[in-house]
């Protein structure tokens, strides 16, 4: 557990329980606070996301696992794709990992992750931004933005999913939940092969994807350039997320393979991977099936896990 999520724990059993204070805390912590994180560390979070989300993002201790996985794996010159970029807390690793000699391919089709993703990367010459979705044919699609996150925008609208998960979440902390409506944007879809070709790109090193539940139809569109590349696939498994698609964890594992990939393992403390069998693979998603909104960052090689 990391400081913030310590910190985090101890504030929601002790201040959070008095009103009062709590409310002039949430307060301070929104209006003051979060722009002085925002302005120092020169990274900036949608105003409606969830409090403790931007806080994770600017002190930089979201999902710690899979950065440490990130910091030891990918180094100077690698060629990283991010499909599912969002305000770009990956992306802005990756760029500094890679460095001058390297390039970032960040995808992201949401029109308000858009603006804050493209002020994260200002001055970053090694990032290529295309504001696409992605999937196994090009074309037109909606994509739904979360009624709680922004990073839970998707090409398809999780009914039941977010019906559970606004049951979960109070509007003052989740600040989204006060809309009336859902905002719904057409975005434009295309492969990641074809995309990769434009560029010019023939390989690459590692690839990020959480895109809610589409991560079959992406990497349908990316066979092309993942059979030819060495590259590790680190990757979110949602089984509710993808049966909304009408895929399950054993149609991604199976595209996968398709390509190459025979390693895979669930991303845990420090970076380290463990190995899935295909007997923990099905126990695990079988779990994770059976808890709405629940998922694990997961990674796919082609060679043995070092």
């Amino acid at each position: 557990m990391t400081l913030f999520h310590s910190l985090l724990k101890a504030y929601r059993s002790s201040v959070k329980r008095i009103p009062g204070v709590h409310k002039s805390v949430y307060f301070i912590s929104q209006h003051v606070v979060l722009p002085l994180l925002e302005n120092w560390r020169q990274f900036w979070t949608v105003p409606d996301d969830p409090i403790n989300l931007r806080f994770a993002f600017l002190m930089q201790a979201y999902e710690p696992e899979t950065v440490a996985f990130f910091r030891k794996h990918v180094r100077p010159g690698m060629v990283v794709v991010d499909i599912g970029a969002n305000v770009g807390y990956y992306t802005r690793l990756f760029s500094d990992l890679v460095g001058p000699s390297g390039l970032v391919i960040a995808f992201e089709p949401h029109p308000v992750n858009l603006m804050f993703l493209e002020k994260n990367l200002r001055n970053r010459a090694n990032v290529n931004l295309i504001p696409k979705a992605v999937g196994s044919e090009r074309g037109i699609a909606k994509i739904y933005d979360s009624p709680v996150a922004s990073g839970g925008a998707s090409l398809h609208w999780f009914d039941q999913k977010w019906k559970f998960v606004k049951s979960r979440n109070v509007k003052e902390i989740a600040p989204r939940l006060n809309r009336e409506e859902i905002r719904i944007w057409e975005v434009e879809v295309v492969k990641i092969d074809d995309m990769l070709h434009e560029l010019g790109v023939s390989k690459v090193d590692l690839v990020k994807i959480d895109i809610e539940g589409a991560e079959v139809v992406a990497l349908q569109g990316a066979k092309q350039i993942l059979s030819y590349s060495g590259a590790l696939i680190v990757f979110e498994l949602a089984p509710t997320n993808l049966r909304e698609f009408g895929y399950t964890s054993v149609d991604l594992i199976e595209v996968l393979q398709s390509c190459g990939y025979k390693e895979f393992g669930v991303l845990s403390d420090k970076g380290v991977v463990e190995i899935l069998t295909s007997q923990k693979f099905t126990e695990l998603s079988i779990k994770l099936g059976l808890e709405v909104d629940s998922y694990v960052n997961c990674v796919a090689s082609k060679m043995e896990f070092t």
